[in-house]
């Protein structure tokens, strides 16, 4: 099950951010990463919070173009300071990684 908390702060706060991408990468297509994320993740013991921090950051680094932007997602996601009071330093790693 996924945490409210984190859910209510990646609505309110990451997925606004996709408004400004190109036609491809709009909400509705962050929300469809995050939907399938958890969908396949259903199948596998794994942290589902961690799945939809992913899933929602990873495209968040077209804000620093399309070049190297999976590199700027890690980036952002991995400075979050919001996400540090969820998650460890090594779970910060893992889906920055991811």
């Amino acid at each position: 099950m996924v945490t409210a908390e984190i859910s209510t702060y990646l609505e309110g706060y990451i997925l606004p951010r996709y408004q400004f991408f190109d036609q491809a990468h709009l909400v509705d297509h962050a929300r469809a990463v995050m939907d399938n994320a958890l969908a396949i993740a259903g199948d596998f013991d794994v942290n589902l919070d961690m799945v939809l921090v992913a899933a929602a950051f990873h495209d968040i680094g077209l804000e620093h173009g399309r070049e190297r932007h999976e590199y700027y997602s890690g980036i952002a996601l991995e400075n979050d300071p919001t996400l540090k009071k969820w998650f460890s330093a090594q779970e910060m790693i893992v889906m920055k990684e991811a």
